[in-house]
């Protein structure tokens, strides 16, 4: 297996948990305030992971450096699309499904390694150690993943060493005082009596499109359990084109994302949710308005 497939596996993976976040984050926080606790947190998550992406390749290169190779922090040089699924829900799905396998393209283009000329003027056992720094020591079975059967991948190197430096330490429920906020909001949001009618009237537009979930979170997660798995085994060929697995999984994402979108235009369930958010959110910050606005404090002060 080359280098750059490895690395196409390991990067796919990790982009693919990164965007599982943001987009279930995203999902759960459309508000319209823009001094709301979660526009306020979105600014912060989104300074912390522009800033984490960077300090990974600068472990990985201190990391490799330690072990006697150079290498190049890759840079992503490509503008992803950022328009918001709020300005229009269906066109949005339209092009971009739940914006998974749009993530994930985005991270497959945007990484134009630098370090590739410096490898292939590597002498062949240079280059075995050089895959061993940068993806961990252990034998693979070569035969199985030329056959596509990225599953026995060995973990390790600078690679996952840096990731684990870098995003180990940012946690969802570090603070205390958000470790009571999402859960409270959402209860409070998704018990609404209003976001209940609405969402059995989504269920019943979904059944009439011929998809059975019980509610918007039921389609999104099996989406994100979808690629995960695909990811392990391959999700772009040696030429960066997305495999046909990928491409069938993502025409399937962007069909049933629009479906869902349309649906919820047609019930009235983002407003509905979005209202109730926004008064289960105000209610929490008056009565935690001294702890939170401490936390986002610290968090300016320290960053």
């Amino acid at each position: 297996m080359s280098r750059l497939r490895r690395a196409r596996v390991v990067v796919v993976r990790r982009a693919l948990a990164l965007a599982a976040v943001v987009v279930l984050v995203g999902c759960a926080t459309s508000a319209d305030q823009s001094d709301s606790i979660s526009s306020r947190l979105d600014a912060y998550w989104d300074t912390i992971t522009q800033k984490a992406s960077v300090d990974l390749q600068e472990a990985i290169a201190t990391c490799m450096k330690e072990h006697g190779f150079d290498y190049t922090p890759v840079v992503d040089t490509q503008t992803p699309d950022r328009r918001s699924p709020d300005d229009d829900p269906v066109a949005y799905a339209e092009t971009n499904g739940y914006g998974i396998g749009t993530a994930a393209m985005h991270r497959q283009a945007a990484t134009d390694d630098p370090n590739g000329a410096y490898y292939e003027n590597l002498s062949d056992s240079e280059q075995r150690a050089y895959n061993n720094a940068l993806y961990g020591e252990g034998s693979v079975d070569a035969d199985a993943l030329e056959d596509g059967d990225f599953s026995e991948l060995r973990q390790g190197g600078c690679y996952d060493l840096a990731y684990d430096q870098v995003y180990g330490p940012l946690k969802l429920d570090e603070p205390s005082v958000l470790d009571q906020y999402y859960p409270y909001v959402l209860e409070q949001t998704s018990s609404h009596s209003r976001v209940r009618a609405a969402l059995t009237q989504w269920v019943s537009c979904m059944d009439a499109k011929g998809y059975a979930f019980s509610d918007p979170d039921e389609a999104l997660q099996g989406f994100l359990d979808r690629y995960q798995a695909l990811a392990s085994r391959g999700a772009f060929d040696d030429d960066d084109r997305p495999t046909n697995a990928f491409a069938a999984l993502r025409a399937e994402e962007i069909a049933t994302a629009t479906a869902d979108a349309q649906c919820k235009v047609q019930v009235g369930l983002d407003k509905a949710w979005q209202d109730a958010w926004r008064d289960a959110e105000a209610e929490f910050y008056d009565s935690h308005k001294d702890a939170v606005d401490a936390w986002f404090a610290q968090q300016e002060q320290s960053g």
